[in-house]
């Protein structure tokens, strides 16, 4: 730790930690592979999410396009109340069990 005038330099601190990606889906059918999202509706995260931003790598190694899914660009909120209504088929989420940010925990009840 350091403090002025040592620190004059510092231009950023940050801290890195692991934080699991969830994939809810619709489907009674248990899915194995991120790939059978294929010709599914999905909310991917707003565009600058975490969400979003892991998401688009893991659906690109996936050969998942918006050639073959439909990307939806929902936030958590508007992603969870589109899969319970069924606007969606499915919906990813890049946070912990807990959401410490808004205090919510992550109930999916369909």
């Amino acid at each position: 730790m350091a403090t002025l005038p040592e620190a004059k330099n510092v231009i950023m601190l940050a801290s890195l930690y692991y934080v699991p990606m969830w994939i809810f889906h619709r489907s009674t059918d248990v899915l194995t592979h991120v790939n059978e999202l294929r010709n599914h509706r999905v909310a991917v995260g707003v565009s600058g999410s975490g969400a979003r931003s892991l998401g688009e790598h893991i659906f690109a190694l996936n050969g998942l396009t918006i050639n073959n899914m439909s990307m939806q660009p929902l936030s958590n909120n508007a992603a969870l109340l589109a899969l319970q209504s069924g606007a969606v088929d499915a919906a990813i989420f890049v946070d912990g069990a807990e959401n410490h940010a808004s205090g919510q925990r992550f109930t999916i009840q369909l």
